[in-house]
């Protein structure tokens, strides 16, 4: 299994990093969901990025951060 690690994004150079991935059109869509629970992702409830066969992404409700952070 391929791991990628991605520490920090600064705010300023998010909309640069999914530009860079190809996920920008799908991100200003409403296409980018998270993981855990299917919420839209928006610059407001992104809680993390992860990569497992693709960027995946997880919102900041309390159970998808916690289950991000046990897995």
């Amino acid at each position: 299994m391929q791991r990628k690690e991605l520490h920090a994004i600064l705010d300023e150079d998010f909309i640069s990093f999914l530009q860079q991935n190809s996920l920008y059109d799908s991100f200003s869509k409403g296409e980018i969901i998270c993981g855990f629970c299917g919420d839209t992702i928006t610059l407001e409830n992104i809680y993390a990025i992860f990569y497992t066969d693709g960027y995946r992404f997880c919102c900041d409700k309390f159970g998808c951060a916690a289950s991000f952070q046990s897995r």
